[in-house]
């Protein structure tokens, strides 16, 4: 596999400065939520009993194939400005997550050897919540102005009633409560199994930040507290927990944090702390080490500097995924993270929009928020009208051209689009389109994530440049209308931002793409609705793009913090031929098959182009020797006629459009003559 090295700045901080802060107090809260509620701790013990048993390839989203993104709502508890922290400060909190949890954190290349193997992408992300629990937008950020000016851990912060703010829905949200925890307490977390009223992550004002924006809780300014914090959330023990505990094979998942590939160590670790080993591990070793290993004092889940903790293993990963495949399986199927339902912006598009008389049409719904219902008027067509979301078979038996509209309808209201001349009806000829695909009629849609950050047919931290989809033997005279491109992750950082769609040759070496025959661009945002909406993102080309034989059509890829692409593919065991490629930043295509160059998966993205193919001219005098260039046209060509000798006639020149009018009438004399017409 290909692979960039990230390299950031390290900042050393003191054994000193540590101790100016408490850590973490979700030990102790949870002793303390134990004590009043005994029956937390045989709750505990079932959740445990499941993680155990849990198997990660059992699940979807097993091996980094699929992304579990998980809203959040902060609730900003403030007695005075300073507490009342910026949104630029959320949003570069949240970033640090999404980094941290992706193994995307520009720190990753201070990860130990021993322990580069085992560091992992846990394969969840966060997004701020935008809809509230009663289906409403929203920011994600609840700000609250208290007289309280300090908490505790005694949970006040989390009820309106103490000056705080009511817990949102914890099936459906990640709660973060962001104030002035006393004590120099940095954070504190409610394991799963606990009270629905209070579950959630509490953090303290000032070390609350990211990338961008730092909090100003120095050491711990980077945003690291609630990465730590949310690892309680999603059922992490702190490295140390147990002390030395766990120490073999034969006890490591049930002692001490639970997972053997975290080496116990004998208590919490602060500042920037050097090389060490406090606890011996012994035969059979816990898994997959084969000796002795140092203590993983960089493990997000211990108490050392922000700037000295990157890494969460595999075997917390397992942890968070039986978590959120068990008691907190309810976060997986939020809506917290898409906008509330508003009425539908009716749009569509045709396979075909340009057919001989008696020549029929698909039609295809690309409305965006979530119509219910639909209903169709097809002028000149049979049948008249529709209210299936995708009619198809609509037949043309008049020559004209003709206008199709579709008003789209659901709970918020309707929307309808008209598109006037849209289909044209030929007497003769006319043009034949259809649409291909690579994507098997068994394929399973399928993302799948970079081993890094990203994915691998979309965006991700090796900067490929463009991801495409081969196709073989186009018919000549052939042009392309357009392309569905499916996309299983789209985001958007604005309106305007812009990627190309592009269709290549197979000039370059070894039948790769070479040249650029056409493009066209569509909005970062455009691809996000409609990936919301679970509909495919059409991309007209204008004017259509000339093919002939094997050709490429894919997308381009620019980075710019906010857009994501990655477009849906079949998974490896469902595909029988190999068509998706893409382009490393060093400008060079590789298929996906390729091992170890690219990623050993034999691929095809989920992208249907329409192609339509051109009658070319009839009726010509095969006494006349004529030349047509371009041909077909598109309205704008060259005839030029060269006369036999022993011509003796005119030529009468008729030309006649799709439609059956007659555009050019002559008639052009022959005898010993040479005529060049535009």
């Amino acid at each position: 596999m290909k692979k960039i090295l990230l390299i950031a700045a390290l900042a050393v901080s003191t054994f000193a400065n540590a101790q100016t802060f408490q850590r973490c107090g979700t030990t102790e809260y949870q002793e303390q939520l134990e004590k009043a509620d005994p029956s937390l701790i045989l709750e505990r013990e079932k959740i445990e009993e499941f993680t155990r048993n849990f198997n990660p390839q059992n699940v979807q989203y097993r091996n980094g194939q699929m992304v579990i993104t998980i809203p959040v709502v902060f609730h900003v508890i403030y007695a005075n400005t300073a507490q009342n922290i910026s949104t630029a400060r959320i949003n570069a909190q949240l970033e640090r997550l999404n980094l941290d949890y992706a193994k995307a954190n520009a720190d990753t290349n201070l990860i130990p050897a021993a322990f580069k193997p085992i560091a992992a992408n846990t394969t969840v992300q966060f997004c701020l919540a935008q809809r509230d629990p009663n289906g409403n937008a929203t920011t994600g950020i609840n700000r609250v102005s208290t007289t309280v000016t300090s908490w505790s851990q005694n949970n006040n912060v989390k009820y309106t009633a103490q000056g705080g703010a009511d817990i949102w829905n914890r099936n459906q949200y990640l709660n973060v409560w962001v104030c002035n925890l006393g004590s120099g307490l940095l954070g504190y977390a409610q394991f799963p199994g606990g009270s629905a009223a209070t579950d959630g992550v509490v953090v303290l004002y000032s070390a609350v930040g990211g990338p961008g924006a730092l909090g100003t809780a120095n050491p711990y300014h980077l945003g690291r507290t609630l990465t730590h914090e949310v690892g309680h959330w999603l059922n992490l023990y702190h490295t140390f927990q147990g002390g030395c505990a766990g120490g073999n094979n034969n006890n490591c998942s049930t002692s001490g944090d639970n997972v053997c590939d975290t080496p116990p160590t004998s208590g919490s670790n602060f500042g920037c702390p050097g090389t060490q080993n406090s606890c011996t591990e012994t035969a059979p070793f816990p898994a997959p080490y084969t000796s002795d290993q140092n203590d993983q004092t960089m493990n997000y889940m211990d108490y050392v500097d922000d700037a000295c903790m990157y890494m969460f293993s595999q075997g917390q990963t397992n942890r968070i995924l039986a978590c959120l495949a068990g008691s907190r399986l309810s976060l997986t199927t939020s809506l917290g993270c898409q906008a509330p339902s508003l009425a539908p912006n009716a749009n569509f598009s045709a396979n075909v929009t340009s057919i001989p008389v008696g020549g029929s049409v698909n039609f295809t719904d690309l409305s965006t928020n979530t119509p219910t219902s639909w209903s169709w008027t097809f002028a000149g067509g049979t049948p008249a009208s529709s209210t299936v979301q995708n009619p198809s078979n609509v037949v043309y038996n008049t020559a004209g051209t003709y206008t199709v509209t579709l008003t789209a309808t659901n709970a918020s209201g309707n929307d309808t689009e008209t598109k006037t001349g849209y289909i044209v009806v030929g007497n003769s000829g006319g043009t034949a389109c259809d649409s291909i695909t690579n994507f098997p009629t068994t394929g399973t849609p399928t993302v799948y994530a970079s081993s890094g950050w990203g994915y691998v047919s979309g965006h991700n931290d090796y900067l490929d440049i463009a991801k495409a989809e081969k196709y073989f033997g186009v018919a000549a005279n052939s042009v392309i209308d357009g392309v569905y491109i499916s996309f299983g992750v789209a985001t958007a950082s604005n309106t305007t931002n812009t990627f190309p769609i592009n269709v290549w040759d197979n000039d370059g070496a070894g039948g790769l793409p070479l040249t650029v025959l056409g493009t066209a661009t569509a909005t970062y945002s455009t691809a996000a609705a409609d990936a919301s909406n679970l509909v495919p993102t059409y991309i007209d080309f204008t004017p259509d793009i000339a093919v002939s034989g094997d050709i490429y059509i894919g997308i381009g890829l620019t980075y710019t913090a906010g857009d994501t692409l990655a477009i849906i593919t079949s998974s490896d065991l469902d595909s029988t031929v190999n068509t998706g490629y893409e382009q490393f930043s060093t400008n060079d295509w590789h298929a996906y098959s390729e091992t170890p160059t690219s990623w050993g998966l034999t691929l095809s993205h989920l992208m249907v182009p329409v192609i339509c193919t051109n009658t070319a001219v009839s009726n010509i005098d095969n006494d006349i020797a004529f030349s047509i260039v371009p041909n077909p046209s598109s309205g704008v060509f060259s005839l030029e006629i060269n006369a036999l000798n022993n011509a003796t006639d005119n030529l009468n020149l008729k030309i006649v459009n799709i439609l059956g009018e007659t555009v050019v009438s002559e008639k052009l004399n022959l005898v010993n003559s040479s005529l060049k017409t535009i």
